[in-house]
């Protein structure tokens, strides 16, 4: 069956539109990388090598012993969690180049696990846009 060329242009046009409806992720983190196990900063001790992906800054925070830590833990296959950080520890990305993507939408899933009795925790979540200020998520960028 031979296509008109109205015909091809409408599959052409059905084509572009269903490629745009998709997002794309530019950048996501979920800490299931190799790379990423037993990195951060426990006691006195630090193992932040071959981290390229994102950062920790636990200068206002306080790990006593080594059994206090801010790191990357194998438990679930990976993930983010602070033990005993009295204080705050900031974890970063690297910095996400969007300049070539418009309707960009950007989204964090952090969850709480464990039998945790310390009352005092909290997460701030929060983005930056060329250096500007921290801009909050709006939903529960502060919790």
């Amino acid at each position: 069956m031979k296509k008109t060329l109205s015909q091809k242009l409408f599959i052409l046009l059905v084509l572009l539109i269903n490629t745009n409806l998709h997002a794309e992720d530019i950048w996501t983190r979920n800490f299931s990388d190799a790379a990423d196990l037993n990195k951060g900063y426990w006691g006195a001790n630090v193992d932040m090598e071959g981290v390229a992906e994102w950062s920790l800054d636990v200068t206002n925070c306080t790990l006593a012993d080594d059994s206090d830590y801010v790191k990357v833990v194998e438990t679930s296959g990976g993930r983010l969690e602070a033990v005993d950080c009295k204080g705050e520890a900031i974890w970063a990305s690297k910095t996400i180049d969007i300049s070539t993507y418009t309707n960009c939408a950007i989204s964090v899933l952090a969850a709480e696990t464990g039998t945790s009795t310390n009352e005092n925790k909290y997460i701030k979540l929060f983005y930056k846009i060329d250096d500007g200020p921290e801009l909050p998520f709006a939903v529960n960028g502060e919790n």
